[in-house]
């Protein structure tokens, strides 16, 4: 009714010829014509918002503030005086990001009305949570001429006692449903779904990232950054979605009432591009991998756990390499995932028995032809496959599950005590390279890890090598190059591995204490017959002499690729043209034959 009312008297005053600084109370007449009834109006008006309970904020088309009443100074800290002519921003806190204002703006201006939480900041500085809501004010040529908003304190005592009440049935971040009540709210869905007729999508959002935020920065920090995925997705998402936060790094998310199966897929495109877009935590910039899994009522199942189950399944079936994208439930991934179960309980079963073994390729200098460094590549000797399995094939799910951190460790130890030994009987000092995964950065006591098994084994450090990938850049860059400088520090050299396959930048190869660059083997591969390949690892190598920066070919197969890098000037080389990874008695007795010989 308040909008009708200032409307219409905005609608009087412009036919009447009479202007307003929109105080509306202090009318300027241009001449007297009903001027006694326009006073009646404006005091009424202004009688009901100087007493109204909520702030009332109005704007101009520009977003200039030019009306307030009491209760806004009372919740804002402001007076009149002081807000008048500002804009809005000047309350700004920071909790919200720009993703949550693009939204705002994007309902206000289609829709003509947005509400939603909002944190303000007082004029002392404390962040307010309040309720706010605002109206897109148009002429008779619907033109925009004023923005009005309503804002409300809220309790926060009551809104904590409200919260703690609810905690059997509610998560406490993010103020989600937990999975009791959520199950319970999904079977209600799909029973409305059957009798409309209707498909019900059930997807299960995987955060692959969020573990290592929480492993380095802790776990507050890593409830900030998901209060803001949460934001975020429910900025996206209708009311009538259900959404819930089933464990530390899953979310799920019931989208009823859908018609057809092609609306699903907008809906999940639209759920990765608003998690694509960086995250600014504590001024901190975030990236957040989302692998979105999807399972259809009635198609996929009618049971609400198996729905649920299936779109896990097919969360997990999606790659790291396939980082914000989504998959739908099918049989072939019900039969990998009984595969993928079965080689999860295997791989726990490897760790305990000790079934794992290191493999060693040789890296050669060009220029003279020496094994001057070793890779160590981890090999799984199943016995229930009776087949050896390559790291390719379950180091992925060894991060996945955890598992990645005791399996490093054994790595590293393994091959510094191997090296320790091949240099005491008399074997060439060499450098060993040790694969290095993001997820090992989230280890508490990383550090002090690295530091026992180096007294332990007494390998000299400037012997050892940590291999990283580029991908390791889009976590917290603040811990991670304290861990890097750490690791530096300690005389351990650092290299890029896979290097121009991801997220190449030369400003971390300024700002980090990187030794080595390693060519992916994509490029060597083909820089023989595509002109492109050849250009790409042309330039790398020529970077790398100019930033003194060593360069290693990874996947040299033949003597035309081997050829091209050296008359390149390539530093070093490794790959099957050489040697394949070889076990530590077979590098013995290539040490005793006196390595390959000078080819070059």
């Amino acid at each position: 009714m308040l909008f009708d009312i200032l409307y219409v008297m905005k609608q009087l005053a412009i036919k009447n010829k009479i202007s307003t600084n929109l105080n509306l109370g202090k009318f300027m007449p241009e001449n007297n014509y009903k001027k006694s009834n326009l006073q009646k109006i404006s005091q009424l008006i202004f009688s009901t918002f100087q007493n109204f309970s909520e702030g009332i904020l109005i704007t101009d088309k520009k977003g200039n503030i030019e009306f307030v009443n009491p209760a806004f100074t009372s919740i804002t800290g402001y007076n009149i005086d002081e807000i008048i002519g500002k804009n809005p921003r000047i309350l700004k806190s920071g909790h919200h990001d720009d993703v949550f204002y693009r939204s705002m703006w994007d309902s206000l201006l289609t829709k003509g009305k947005w509400q939603n939480v909002f944190y303000d900041r007082h004029k002392n500085g404390d962040i307010n949570p309040c309720w706010l809501n605002i109206n897109t004010i148009k002429d008779s040529k619907d033109n925009i001429t004023n923005y009005l908003g309503f804002i409300s304190k809220i309790d926060l005592k009551s809104h904590i006692n409200q919260s703690y009440n609810q905690l059997t049935y509610h998560d406490p971040v993010g103020g989600m449903t937990n999975r009791i009540l959520f199950l319970e709210n999904l079977q209600k869905l799909m029973s409305k779904a059957f009798n409309d007729k209707t498909i019900l999508a059930v997807m299960s959002i995987g955060l692959s990232n969020l573990k290592t935020v929480i492993n380095t920065l802790g776990s507050s920090f890593g409830n900030l950054l998901l209060n803001k995925i949460i934001e975020r997705l429910r900025l996206s998402l209708r009311d009538s979605d259900l959404i819930t936060h089933v464990k530390e790094d899953e979310i799920i998310i019931v989208t009823p009432g859908i018609k057809h199966q092609e609306d699903v897929i907008h809906v999940a495109q639209k759920i990765v591009d608003v998690l694509s877009i960086v995250f600014l935590v504590d001024e901190l910039k975030l990236f957040v991998d989302a692998h979105v899994g999807i399972s259809l009522y009635p198609y996929h199942s009618n049971n609400p756990e198996i729905l649920l189950k299936n779109a896990n399944n097919a969360m997990h079936h999606i790659s790291d390499q396939e980082s914000n994208s989504y998959q739908f439930y099918t049989d072939t991934i019900h039969t990998l995932s009984h595969s993928r179960l079965t080689l999860e309980s295997s791989l726990h079963k490897a760790l305990e028995n000790n079934d794992f073994k290191l493999r060693y390729q040789p890296q050669i200098n060009l220029k003279t032809g020496d094994i001057v460094g070793l890779e160590a590549l981890l090999y799984w000797y199943s016995e229930e496959d009776s087949r050896v399995i390559p790291p390719d094939e379950f180091i992925p799910l060894a991060e996945e599950i955890g598992l990645i951190v005791p399996i490093g460790d054994w790595v590293i130890k393994t091959a510094c005590f191997q090296n320790k030994c091949w240099q005491d009987s008399g074997y060439p000092h060499v450098s060993i390279a040790i694969n290095f995964s993001p997820r090992q950065f989230g280890q508490k006591d990383l550090i002090k890890s690295i530091d026992k098994i180096i007294e332990e084994s007494k390998l000299d450090t400037k012997y050892l090598e940590f291999e990283i990938t580029e991908s390791i850049f889009i976590s917290d860059i603040t811990s991670i190059t304290k861990a890097l400088y750490d690791i530096k520090e300690r005389g351990i050299k650092i290299s890029i591995d896979d290097f121009g396959k991801g997220y190449s930048s030369l400003n971390y190869l300024k700002r980090f204490p990187i030794e080595k660059l390693k060519i992916d083997k994509s490029f060597i591969q083909d820089i023989v017959t595509h002109p492109d390949d050849a250009a790409i690892v042309r330039a790398i190598i020529s970077m790398g002499n100019s930033l003194n920066i060593k360069v290693v070919a990874e996947g040299v197969e033949t003597k035309e690729q081997l050829d091209f890098l050296i008359k390149n000037k390539c530093d070093k080389a490794q790959g099957y043209y050489f040697s394949p990874p070889l076990l530590a008695e077979d590098i013995s007795i290539l040490f005793n034959k006196g390595g390959f010989g000078k080819f070059c």
